[in-house]
């Protein structure tokens, strides 16, 4: 019997040595530890649904790692991760503070349809506070909560630093409010990045986007960031602040691009932001969709629909001159008080360079313009907390922007060229070097006057010349500085005759004589040797795979057969 049981021992050693050698596949039910390098994983609906519980019974996994390993697809109504309220910029009960991440994977068939009051977080995620969802794709989205001011495709809210990241929806998101393709609201900080609407987003009430329906709050030394996201789903809103990326803004908003139509039926209507209030940018976006505001509010544009400074001075202690820059509108703009290519209407101050809008259209019911609608000053901005957070009440400036929108069909009572000035005074002091096209780049960045392109020039630039006025064919460079020549006629460069297409001062490159002693390379036969070793290795680790299956086959047969087991024979049933 002893010898029987030291057999057994030295095989089981065996079995369990080779089985520890051969990766196991499955898993229990969020499996895992939570480390970065040990995710809990989630793999079937029966462990999504055994996390989200863990999450609203109060565990957040603040720090924790959690990642989807398959594609799957949800049956019936659903409750979202992290049930939480939204209480003015923050929230009450449950949220997730960890990293999730979909790896790619798409989960299918979200439902909700039910909400238990307006400020109650509706998406895949209900509040996510810090935490991180990321690399994900909800296909067949349908939340449709009539009652709800906070609904998302993913999340419903966001606070506290919180990131949304390569995240993709289709489907659709209908709510009273508050409602976004990719997220609900975000307040203070956070990041939403990379992320791709495809569903359609509706709203009965303000701040409905494409891609969020409202980023707003801000505080001193934190901002929100929104960035490289695309919206291609149609954004609609039968009240105002409708966007194709985001509805009511304090954030940095860059690089998105907008592709669809979006209608509203009040204030603030546009292609990027609807609103920008008291903080942030609009840098480097595109919108490529019409806008169309069937009212005769005020605030709609190409890019932004209204840039003003509001709103409670406890809820915006941070402010700062809002900035337009480097934006391209090739939508064309229906409706509203005012209609701009760019912006709608800027209150008091604003900074709005760079842009260029390509409508074939702008009308407005009193003011439009190429570039803003109308400038006003008649609302007193909001102070912020202390001296650095005070804006000017008169400090616009509108130059170096480009619109190819034809005067006569700029339609309004009041229309500008360029941007149509309601104060009264001077437009000149507030709208200025604008023109029909662009003279010259330099480094790419874009000039309306080619004398401000010259002026910035140094030693190692690239200045791309578009349009020369007439007799002005003449151009002085720096040392050191390429110039290309896309005017369409020949230009003078330093007395130097450059050609339509031509290049001035770049260096031809000398060739190398090729040296004598060139290193040795390897032989053909070397390498193939090298090669061959490389395969062997690789086949004979897949053979020795095999082998050891085989021998735990083996040993499991054995067994069956009669294996002694505790000193015990192994009935057969």
């Amino acid at each position: 019997m002893k010898k029987k049981r030291r057999c057994f021992i030295s095989i089981l050693s065996a079995v369990l040595m080779v089985a520890v050698m051969i990766p196991s596949t499955a898993f229990a039910a969020i499996g895992g530890t939570g480390t970065e390098t040990d995710p809990y994983t989630i793999g079937s609906l029966e462990e999504l649904k055994e996390f989200r519980d863990s999450v609203n019974a109060g565990n957040d996994y603040d720090g924790k790692y959690v990642v989807l390993t398959a594609n799957i697809v949800i049956d019936g109504e659903w409750t979202p991760i992290g049930e939480g309220t939204r209480s003015g910029s923050g929230y009450t009960e449950n949220a997730f503070k960890g990293i999730f991440d979909g790896q790619g994977h798409t989960i299918s068939g979200l439902r909700v349809s039910q909400s238990d009051g307006a400020d109650d977080a509706v998406g895949l995620f209900g509040v996510v506070d810090g935490g991180t969802v990321q690399d994900l794709n909800l296909s067949g989205v349908d939340i449709d909560v009539s009652g709800s001011e906070c609904a998302g495709g993913a999340i419903g809210l966001m606070v506290n630093n919180a990131t949304a990241d390569r995240i993709t929806v289709s489907g659709s998101v209908t709510a009273t409010r508050g409602n976004g393709g990719i997220v609900g609201r975000m307040t203070i900080s956070g990041t939403i990045s990379n992320c791709v609407n495809e569903a359609s987003v509706s709203g009965t009430g303000a701040n409905v986007g494409g891609i969020v329906g409202a980023a707003y709050y801000t505080a001193i030394g934190q901002e929100m960031s929104i960035s490289d996201c695309v919206n291609n789903g149609t954004v609609s809103g039968t009240a105002g602040a409708v966007g194709g990326i985001v509805g009511l803004s304090s954030a940095n908003v860059s690089n998105c691009v907008n592709n669809a139509d979006i209608t509203g039926n009040g204030a603030d209507v546009a292609g990027i932001v609807a609103e920008q209030q008291n903080y942030g940018s609009v840098i480097g976006c595109t919108n490529n969709g019409d806008i169309t505001n069937n009212s005769e509010a005020y605030g709609t544009g190409g890019i932004v629909g209204w840039v003003r400074y509001n709103g409670a001075p406890e809820s915006y202690p941070a402010k700062e001159i809002i900035e337009v820059i480097d934006n391209v509108n090739n939508g064309d703009i229906d409706g509203g008080n005012d209609g701009g290519g760019i912006i709608g209407t800027v209150y008091n101050t604003a900074v709005v360079e760079g842009n260029e809008n390509n409508a074939e259209n702008i009308s407005g019911t009193t003011f439009a313009g190429g570039i803003v609608g109308n400038i006003q000053y008649t609302e007193t901005p909001v102070a912020g907390e202390g001296d650095d957070n005070t804006v000017p009440e008169h400090d616009v400036n509108i130059y170096n922007n480009v619109s190819k929108t034809e005067k006569s069909a700029i339609t309004a009572k009041c229309v500008g060229e360029y941007a149509y000035n309601n104060d009264g005074s001077s437009v000149e002091e507030d709208v200025y070097d604008n023109a029909k096209q662009w003279a010259a780049s330099v480094n790419g960045d874009k000039y309306t006057v080619l004398e401000n392109a010259l002026k910035q020039l140094k030693d190692g630039d690239t200045l791309t010349v578009f349009n020369v006025e007439a007799g002005q064919t003449e151009i002085e460079v720096p040392e050191g500085v390429k110039v290309e020549n896309k005017t369409g006629a020949s230009i003078n460069v330093n007395g130097e005759t450059i050609a339509d297409g031509g290049i001035y001062g770049e260096q031809e490159e000398t060739p190398t004589e090729p040296s004598d002693e060139n290193p040795q390379q390897p032989s053909t036969e070397e390498n193939q040797t090298t090669e061959e070793t490389q395969t062997g290795a690789t086949a004979t680790g897949d053979d020795t795979n095999l082998t050891l299956m085989f021998v735990i086959m083996g040993l499991a047969a054995a067994a069956a057969a009669g294996t002694v087991i505790y000193g015990r024979k192994k009935r057969h049933s």
